[in-house]
């Protein structure tokens, strides 16, 4: 391996939306891993922004050009050395097209809820089937379990849980937090 690309040759299928599951995936492939994002063709990653364009200062020349969702600098910053693969994994010919990359992936990373994966039949158990080395990282709002689990959250709601939002600060009587 050489050393500043050290994760070369390493497949990771990135099935993470919003911030901290593409962070993640981004950081695997500035070290040289081979990352595939994944997306519904039904449902494309909400930070791309809206198909019309989101707000003017998220595009680099403040406009959202012909295609805006591939221009959206939040989906754009965490997505770069990616590759990038449409798949609805609810269709039957969608979860094979996956299936058929998981022999020959390492890392399969998703933020869905806890039990999504296991719902479509991708779950640790079931990918193992297809490749008894994959390593499966699930990254839910509130983990596996507890009285949280099964609620859905981004960034500003997970500040204010954890407590991040006491430590910026308090404006108006409002928390504060670091951003969209």
């Amino acid at each position: 391996m050489s050393a500043n690309r050290p994760l070369k040759g390493i497949r990771v299928l990135d099935l993470t939306t919003a911030w901290a599951g593409p962070m993640a995936t981004r950081l695997l492939a500035g070290l040289g891993a081979d990352v595939i994002k994944i997306e519904s063709p039904t449902r494309l990653d909400d930070w791309r922004g809206v198909v019309e364009g989101a707000h003017p200062t998220r595009y680099p020349d403040l406009t959202p050009g012909e295609r805006p969702y591939n221009r959206n600098i939040q989906f754009n910053s965490q997505n770069h050395d990616k590759r990038s693969l449409s798949l609805n994994l609810k269709d039957p010919r969608g979860l094979e097209a996956f299936l058929l990359l998981v022999p020959q992936s390492d890392v399969v990373v998703a933020n869905f809820r806890p039990g999504k994966l296991d719902k479509l039949g991708i779950g640790y158990e079931g990918l193992r089937l297809h490749n008894d080395q994959i390593i499966v990282v699930e990254m839910p709002a509130y983990g596996a379990g507890g009285p949280f689990s099964d609620h859905i959250a981004l960034g500003p709601l997970m500040e204010f849980m954890s407590g991040m939002s006491s430590l910026i600060g308090y404006g108006d009587g409002q928390p504060f937090t670091t951003g969209p």
